[in-house]
């Protein structure tokens, strides 16, 4: 396609490929950010408020998150 469009503007056309094509990914890829990251939040806090063996769980938890957020 880009070869036959010479008269075109690359950039707009770039631009309007973005906005059509890869707006759901990008959207898709902050919403599992997000998800991950406010669960990541929760474990947290709960480790803080409980003591002993539920504490241990819930910072596994978090950890496991934080090394998935990291991944993403």
């Amino acid at each position: 396609m880009w070869y036959y469009n010479i008269d075109g503007s690359y950039i707009l056309t770039g631009l309007k490929r973005i906005f059509s094509n890869h707006l759901g990914s990008i959207t898709f890829a902050a919403m599992l950010i997000a998800i991950v990251s406010s669960a990541r939040q929760s474990a947290e806090n709960r480790s803080r408020q409980n003591q002993g063996a539920a504490a241990i769980c819930y910072c596994l938890v978090a950890c496991l998150f934080k090394i998935i957020e990291d991944l993403l």
